[in-house]
């Protein structure tokens, strides 16, 4: 469901939500966040995917430059279409943790792209949260402070 809201509209309540900073890249709204793998951290900017169903994809330079492929265990493979006609397979691993909005979400299958053109080769930006993903929290957009706050919601404990 989304709403929209006059700026100053007096029934926005955002206690409970954690803020963030949101940063728009390239124009593609993102917030910071990590992955945590075998006690070592990865962090960046993460891009919010609204329009991808999976949980999270890290984009195919974070995942040459920080030599992901083979650290996290394997769980079957996709084959992703980008809008812009791409498509490539990409194995989907288990994450032991994901750091998202000061909360910590564990064993989450994502996808580790290898694609070589468009977004999911983006040097400025880690990965991409799907839907998949994003569907675990309750969101207020404020883009003209660029401040996003998230709440998780009862969608916490479905499956991915």
């Amino acid at each position: 469901m989304i709403r929209f809201y006059d700026e100053n509209d007096p029934s926005i309540e955002v206690s409970g939500y954690e803020k963030m900073k949101l940063h728009l890249i390239d124009n593609y709204p993102a917030v910071e966040g990590s992955i945590t793998v075998n006690g070592k951290e990865y962090s960046g900017y993460f891009g919010l995917d609204s329009g991808a169903d999976d949980a999270l994809t890290i984009a195919s330079p974070y995942v040459r430059k920080n030599s992901l492929v083979n650290t996290m265990k394997t769980i079957g493979k996709a084959t992703a279409q980008g809008s812009d006609g791409s498509v490539y397979e990409m194995p989907v691993v288990l994450c032991p943790s994901i750091t998202f909005a000061h909360k910590f979400l564990y064993n989450v299958p994502i996808t580790l792209s290898s694609s070589t053109e468009g977004i999911d080769a983006s040097e400025k930006i880690a990965g991409f949260f799907g839907n998949a993903f994003l569907k675990r929290f309750n969101t207020i957009i404020d883009f003209k402070n660029q401040f996003i706050y998230f709440k998780l919601n009862k969608h916490l404990y479905s499956e991915f």
